[in-house]
């Protein structure tokens, strides 16, 4: 059973939406998911969800990461690690790499050619407000695949066997990103959109002891059905910014 946010009706989230307002509901959409059991890994083993959490329902678009921009996103230092402001100032980095470029900025596409710094900083303004009983962070490497695959262990999001007419994968032949809410046959067990394909995502999970590199889930446009499956991982440089990487949020009570 979906738990959604309060502010969002489960029968307006789920399907596609035609009302001219279908975008913004669907942007501020999440999902909760319970603490518990489920299986984790290439060959799955036994894990725990020790906490619940809520992760969004689709990845971070365009146009929802055009307000972090225009509330001062990348003029704004306290919503940034030291490292990631250092990296900005360097490197005079004040929006996404594809910003202006009309492959990439639909407001209905999720946001590519951010850092993880850039991802990082926007979930830092989410929660910006003290009123706020919750710390929006990017998802955990765990987190990220119980959102995905659910507790059974399946190889996909929607099941054990491939599918491209499920996800945006190197097999649809598409080339370059798509619509958030395009595969609505694609869901996870969970409600969740694009858990295969579309970009890969961003988590807040390092990829060893060296701390230099973030793990990535979820495959991309130009990715084969391989990385495409729920327990695929992949490692970025947090500096790194890729038409083919993006991002969705997670939420866990402070």
């Amino acid at each position: 059973m979906l738990t959604f946010s309060a502010s969002v009706e489960s029968d307006e989230t789920v399907k596609i939406i035609d009302a001219p307002n279908r975008l913004e509901r669907q942007t501020e959409s999440m999902v909760e998911i319970p603490a518990g059991p489920f299986k984790f890994g290439e060959k799955p083993v036994d894990a725990q969800i020790d906490d619940p959490f809520w992760i969004d329902l689709y990845l971070v678009t365009n146009a929802r990461f055009k307000e972090f921009i225009e509330a001062g996103g990348y003029e704004i230092e306290a919503w940034w690690l030291p490292e990631g402001w250092n990296w900005r100032e360097k490197e005079r980095i004040f929006r996404p790499l594809y910003w202006e470029d009309t492959k990439w900025n639909a407001d209905d596409h999720q946001v590519v050619g951010v850092s993880w710094y850039e991802a990082n900083a926007f979930c830092n303004w989410l929660g910006a407000s003290p009123k706020d009983d919750y710390i929006y962070h990017l998802p955990d490497e765990k987190q990220w695949e119980r959102a995905a695959r659910g507790t059974d262990g399946r190889i996909y999001p929607w099941g054990d066997e491939f599918d491209s007419a499920r996800c945006n994968t190197e097999e649809s032949g598409i080339g370059k990103t798509t619509r958030i809410d395009r595969y609505a046959d694609g869901l996870s067990p969970d409600g969740c959109y694009d858990m295969a394909g579309n970009v890969l995502e961003w988590t807040s999970t390092f990829l060893d002891n060296s701390k230099d590199a973030y793990v990535i889930k979820g495959s991309s446009w130009f990715n084969t059905a391989k990385l495409a499956r729920c327990a695929a991982r992949d490692d970025y440089s947090p500096v790194n910014r890729s038409g083919a990487v993006g991002f969705r949020c997670a939420r866990t009570k402070k």
